[in-house]
């Protein structure tokens, strides 16, 4: 993984003639989520590590079998502890969990009478074998891959100039589109939206800075609620569009992430990660079922 320097912020000029200030919080936002993706792949690097199978006729394998515990044909040793855990509770020693005392087959199995708790996988990897390294590989980037969660904000999509956003198709009537788009950058559907609210008097009254909703408007049945704050019209507006789709950060963004600033060959694929897991994540379906929920 690589982490850019942000000393490259302040030699930034003007960039696609957008504001320098969003650029500036977009490329911070994705400096948290890289530094965020580093660790979590560290943690499942260091928990798929190490990939077991029982040896042939192994008596543990046939020992969790009678107990309806079918594990993988390869599995981790958490995995093996874990499946483990249900048999154990009979086991443990009153006032001492810690130690177990041991059923009198398992006794035969792993050779002693009582083990402590920590020990048990240790004392099981004689009944165990590694494996190869190709399906040792395989399994840890598969499961490093199913596994990983990486938080987008939500930010990041609304703040990206290049995201269009589609209004659901009610309040767009409502609104009294002139030149009748479809497809709105999330600033200019916010302004319209905004004064569609503070200016409409067929669907609103404004007193102050909290707007009701005339109860013969359309959009008291909408909203599903009477009044709301001026600062609440862009998290309305959030549950009433939907994301239709958004340029690749690297190819608009920023000269910092484009070559020989970044030499490393990995840092695009890293920053196509992150924008394939935002369009995938970050935001929720649209229904445009309401109530509202604010």
């Amino acid at each position: 993984m690589y982490t850019f320097d942000l000393v490259y912020l302040d030699a930034c000029g003007k960039i696609n003639d957008g504001d320098l200030y969003d650029h500036h919080q977009l490329i911070f936002i994705y400096k948290n989520i890289i530094n965020q993706l580093q660790q979590e792949l560290r943690h499942l690097s260091i928990l798929f590590t190490g990939w077991w199978s029982f040896k042939p006729d192994s008596p543990l394998k046939k020992y969790l079998e009678s107990h309806q515990i079918v594990l993988d044909p390869f599995f981790c040793l958490d995995t093996l502890c874990h499946a483990f855990e249900p048999l154990l509770y009979p086991m443990e020693q009153n006032s001492n969990n810690s130690i177990l005392i041991l059923d009198a087959e398992l006794q035969a199995i792993l050779n002693a009478c009582t083990i402590f708790k920590p020990n048990l996988i240790e004392a099981c990897l004689p009944q165990l074998q590694k494996a190869p390294c190709n399906i040792e590989e395989h399994l840890k980037s598969l499961n490093i891959e199913q596994s990983l969660f990486v938080y987008c904000p939500k930010d990041l999509v609304y703040k990206d100039k290049t995201a269009c956003f589609y209004l659901d198709h009610h309040i767009h009537k409502l609104m009294n589109n002139e030149h009748n788009e479809l497809v709105f950058t999330w600033n200019d559907l916010l302004m319209r939206f905004i004064d569609f609210c503070t200016t409409n008097q067929e669907n609103f009254q404004r007193k102050s800075d909290v707007i009701k909703v005339k109860e013969n408007s359309p959009m008291s049945v909408l909203l599903g609620f009477q009044y709301f704050h001026i600062d609440q019209a862009e998290d309305i507006l959030k549950q009433l569009t939907k994301l239709l789709g958004r340029g690749k950060f690297r190819n608009y963004v920023c000269p910092y992430f484009k070559k020989p600033l970044f030499p490393n060959p990995l840092f695009c694929d890293i920053l196509n990660f992150i924008d394939d897991r935002l369009d995938d994540s970050v935001l929720p379906p649209f229904i445009p079922s309401l109530p509202l929920q604010l």
